[in-house]
């Protein structure tokens, strides 16, 4: 029996490679494991090939079946390890984006090849002719076949199944007798046996960020941490636009990277609504309220117009991928994991920037 315990990131090769820990039980003196591979399928593709790095140190007996005796089981674990490209990796990362819950879902199809036992001992007993009440005839006639020589040594072998004790064996190592369990073609000692298995192994979008993307080649993508930012008095109301670039960081951190931009997105709306509402207003050519940064930084025009370009280009730039939440269907940008950890760093930076100054006014 054949399973996989563990798949794991194996950074004992230079090129990007996964490990599997597979666990094999077979019956002990009866069965012997001679060689085991998996292909691993991604999508309904090949990806790679898991491969044992060494066979395990072990001796592997094999010995004639006896039905008076049960060996039992043992159970043997397997490293198998898979050398990956860079470009199957990202189409992985960037395929399993479509994907409900982000996880990488993998097939795994098994061979295993293991030297099975046939042969069962033959209950065969030693009786010497002339040490026991065997008929005269029968002695006559073995006189008259062997040379006087070898009369002393003369021995019959009979079939003798003890049935009446719980152990088997001969009297002499050199009558250890076996034969084949099968009949006609099925007749032989020894069968290589293959089995194959197929296994469905599901990566966590968690553990990907946390445990294989970074050691797999494809960057960092660890908890973002961002200082906590805390508005002073009647400047509350932006708890929400907070609150939801905290949402936005926590959702790339399980690399659902459309609802952290559209989180990013609500946040930079919530955030200009405030600041209207705080009376930093003015209307743009269009008649519609935006925020005035002017008011905000007085006569240094070069932070205010640093300001309004950041928070314009960050919702346009939230807007602008292959999202069923972004507001305009024709957007089919697939944005990667640093660009939209680099743009929630980079709205935590305008808020503080703002809320730094809004405080230092009061």
């Amino acid at each position: 029996m054949l399973d996989l315990k563990s798949l794991t990131v194996d950074e004992s090769y230079y090129e990007p490679a996964i490990k599997a820990k597979f666990s094999l039980k077979y019956r002990k003196n009866q069965e012997a494991p001679i060689n085991i591979y998996a292909n691993v399928f991604f999508k309904g593709k090949i990806v790679g090939r898991l491969e044992a790095k060494e066979m395990p140190d072990r001796e592997f007996k094999i010995g004639a079946m006896d039905y008076n005796r049960d060996y039992g089981e043992d159970t043997l674990d397997i490293d198998l390890a898979c050398v990956l490209s860079k470009k199957i990796i990202s189409c992985m990362n960037n395929s399993r984006r479509l994907s409900d819950k982000g996880d990488v879902n993998l097939q795994i199809e098994a061979s295993l090849t293991y030297l099975r036992n046939e042969a069962e001992v033959s209950y065969i007993e030693e009786y010497n002719i002339y040490n026991n009440p065997f008929p005269k005839d029968l002695k006559d006639a073995i006189k008259k076949r062997w040379p006087d020589s070898l009369k002393s040594d003369i021995s019959v072998l009979l079939y003798a199944y003890p049935t009446h004790i719980g152990t088997y064996s001969q009297s002499r190592s050199n009558l250890n007798l076996i034969s084949s369990s099968g009949q006609g073609q099925n007749d032989g000692y020894m069968s290589i046996k293959i089995e194959k298995k197929q296994l469905e192994h599901t990566i966590k979008s968690s553990d990907w960020a946390h445990d294989f993307l970074p050691k797999l080649g494809l960057g960092e993508y660890e908890v973002i941490e961002i200082p906590k930012i805390k508005p002073e008095s009647n400047k509350n109301m932006f708890k929400d636009s907070l609150s939801k670039l905290e949402t936005a960081k926590n959702e790339l951190y399980i690399l659902n990277i459309g609802s952290s931009m559209a989180a990013l997105r609500n946040s930079l709306k919530s955030f200009s609504d405030d600041l209207v509402n705080l009376g930093y207003e003015k209307k743009n050519e269009r008649g519609k309220s935006e925020v005035d940064y002017n008011k905000i930084y007085g006569d240094n025009k070069n932070i205010a117009l640093l300001a309004k370009d950041l928070q314009q280009r960050l919702y346009g730039a939230s807007s602008s991928l292959n999202d069923d939440t972004a507001p305009h269907s024709r957007q089919t940008h697939i944005m990667d994991g640093y660009e939209a950890e680099s743009m929630i760093f980079i709205a935590y930076s305008l808020y503080k920037m703002v809320f730094e100054k809004l405080k230092g006014e009061e």
